[in-house]
């Protein structure tokens, strides 16, 4: 039988990336993406965009109690 407390761990995260494309498409909405002069570790050039959308998932991955690391390409 399969752990009903994967289940509900997985829909906290589910519901985090929810939240976070929701607070990403408000904030595309009100701004244009600006380029702020770094590179990612791709050698990538970064956008204000960027930050704010990996700080918006971070945000909303620490609210889950559930996720503990991440990786970005930011």
């Amino acid at each position: 039988m399969d752990n009903i407390y994967v289940h509900a761990d997985l829909l906290r995260v589910y519901k985090a990336i929810l939240n976070a494309t929701q607070d990403i498409a408000l904030w595309l909405r009100g701004n244009t993406p600006k380029k702020i002069g770094t590179l990612n570790a791709f050698g990538d050039e970064q956008t204000d965009a960027d930050l704010h959308a990996e700080e918006i998932c971070v945000k909303h991955f620490k609210k889950t109690e559930v996720v503990r690391a991440y990786l970005s390409k930011e």
